[in-house]
C-alpha cells in the first residue's frame, strides 16, 4: 500500500497568524451554519409567508379530532 505524503520544504509549512485565524473562523462559521441552523423557526417562518394549503387542511383534521386511526377508518 503506497501512502503519499507531503513534505515541507527545508523551512517547514508558513502559515501566518491572519490566515490561521481566517481559517478557523471559516471552520466556526460552517460548523454553526450546518449544526445550529434553526430548522423549526425557518419552518414557521415557510408557514406563516407561504400559508400553504396542506397545514391548514392539517390544521382543520387536528381540530375534528382525525388523526391517523381516523385516517384508516376513513378508507
Amino acid at each position: 500500500m503506497v501512502v503519499a505524503t507531503l513534505k515541507p520544504k527545508e523551512g517547514g509549512f508558513k502559515v501566518s497568524l491572519a490566515n490561521r485565524i481566517l481559517l478557523s473562523a471559516g471552520i466556526l462559521t460552517v460548523d454553526l451554519v450546518v449544526f445550529f441552523l434553526p430548522l423549526t423557526a425557518l419552518f414557521l417562518i415557510y408557514i406563516l409567508l407561504a400559508n400553504p394549503p396542506w397545514f391548514r387542511e392539517f390544521l382543520e383534521r387536528l381540530d375534528k379530532g382525525g388523526g391517523p386511526e381516523a385516517a384508516k377508518e376513513r378508507e
